[in-house]
Order: C-alpha cells, then sequence, then structure tokens
C-alpha cells in the first residue's frame, strides 16, 4: 500500500516538471501531437507499464486478460 501511495505522490509533481520541460523547450513549429506522444510515452517508461499505440495514436495497458472472444 504505501509503495502505491509513493507512486501518486511522485506523480503530480513528476507530470508537471515534464509539462514545464516539454512546452518551454519545444519551438513553435513543434507539432503537438509529438510533444504530446513524448509526454506518454514518458509517463509509460517512468511507471515501466507495457503499453501498445493503436494506429490513431490511443494508448492502452491490457491489466488482465480477459478469457471470452468478444469483450462484454
Amino acid at each position: 500500500m504505501k509503495r502505491i501511495v509513493k507512486r501518486k505522490t511522485l506523480l503530480l509533481p513528476l507530470l508537471a516538471l515534464i509539462f514545464i520541460i516539454a512546452f518551454t523547450a519545444c519551438d513553435k513549429e513543434d507539432d503537438v501531437d509529438v510533444v504530446d506522444d513524448n509526454i506518454i510515452q514518458d509517463y509509460i517508461e517512468v511507471y515501466e507499464l507495457e503499453a501498445t499505440k493503436t494506429g490513431s495514436g490511443l494508448y492502452y495497458v491490457i491489466e488482465e486478460p480477459g478469457t471470452s472472444q468478444k469483450p462484454t
């Protein structure tokens, strides 16, 4: 339980730092989608998630695989 609480307390400062760095370091020519994708990738790396990216840019994590052929 302490580990979960520690992660939550570190999350907000970490995300704030990432946002500050991302938005102050980018040129006006940089695409917002690229900046957002970098922030998401940093988050995935920090929390060691096994995320999959779809063709539309959505990232998802399967926490517990289902057993049926179709989602319910």
